[in-house]
């Protein structure tokens, strides 16, 4: 498949417009990736190669958590939660670098940035392998709920951007309070086992009780811990909170960038409608039913080829 000249001018052209709204980005993250660049980087690095170093990171924690607690399970190796906390923040550092390292450098390229989003995009998805064995899900519908708080977001954010021609994160994010969030759980693991996630803390109120469990059975909470609250139980249920905000968020705010009329220069205006939106998302809402059939209806899926599940869900993203 070859360009068109427009397509290429638009290559050679591009500019990278984004940032990140997060006060803790901003008061933090930002100020440590600056200094780690400045102290530790040198002017001959390329940033590509910041950015495939934290997937690395990131691969690494996948492989070890494949090989010394592959059913995922409570009770795993607690050194094993502890280097996926450390990948975790050298993944978040390294991902912080790599743009400031490209305008150090002055750098910065159409090709860097689709780099970068695919080494996110394919981090986004062996990281939740990591964590499965950090909460101890096993591989069950709780793995897949942390599968969807992680790759819906990044779709549909990817998605806003094509429309909106910029990615501003919003104040509290995935890359920056969702990855940190991540990092108190390994570490949580760490200290106390992760069986902590899976002992009852308190009773459930009464409404829950009576109410029909067969639901929450059916997405993988064990149904005799229905009249119980556990911690993993509020962390699946912060997820889903999250989620149903991020997306309803992402969606409002796209539809009403296509309901005005293009900005000159941008997208082709038979692109630019809230029809033509809606059916970029058609792979997305096809997608998610698909995996989650092939994962926990049959024998294949997520146990027995779990990389490569996560890898074709992950290339979506960058279609």
């Amino acid at each position: 498949m070859s360009l068109s000249e427009s397509e290429k001018h638009a290559v050679r052209h591009y500019k990278y417009c984004g940032g990140d709204s997060s006060p803790v980005y901003a008061a933090v993250l930002s100020p440590w990736a600056q200094f780690c660049v400045d102290t530790f980087v040198p002017l001959s690095m390329a940033p590509n190669t910041i950015t495939l170093t934290g997937l690395v990171m990131s691969l690494l924690a996948t492989t070890l958590t494949l090989i010394y607690n592959p059913t995922l399970a409570p009770g795993g190796p607690r050194w094993l939660h502890v280097v996926t906390g450390v990948s975790v923040f050298a993944y978040q550092t390294l991902d912080n670098m790599d743009g400031k390292q490209a305008r150090r450098t002055g750098s910065s390229s159409a090709l860097g940035m689709f780099f970068d989003h695919a080494c996110d995009s394919i981090n986004a998805g062996v990281t939740i392998i990591a964590m499965g064995s950090v909460l101890g899900t096993g591989w069950t519908p709780l793995l897949f709920i942390t599968y969807l708080a992680s790759f819906i977001p990044f779709y549909l954010q990817t998605w806003e951007e094509y429309y909106s021609r910029t990615m501003i994160l919003p104040p509290f994010n995935g890359p920056s309070e969702g990855l940190l969030m991540s990092m108190g759980l390994c570490f949580a693991s760490a200290l106390y086992g992760s069986e902590l996630f899976h002992e009852a803390v308190m009773d459930a109120p009464a409404v829950l009780i009576q109410a029909d469990d067969s639901f929450l059975c059916s997405i993988g909470f064990p149904c005799e811990s229905i009249p119980t609250i556990r911690p993993i139980t509020v962390v699946i249920m912060t997820l889903i909170l999250l989620l149903i905000y991020t997306s309803t968020t992402l969606v409002s705010s796209t539809m009403m960038i296509v309901s005005r009329d293009p900005p000159a220069g941008t997208v082709e205006p038979n692109d630019h409608s809230v029809v033509a939106a809606l059916l970029n998302l058609l792979p997305f809402l096809v997608h998610f039913p698909c995996v989650y059939i092939y994962s926990f209806r049959c024998e294949l899926g997520f146990q027995s080829h779990p990389i490569l599940l996560v890898s074709r869900s992950r290339l979506l993203t960058l279609s």
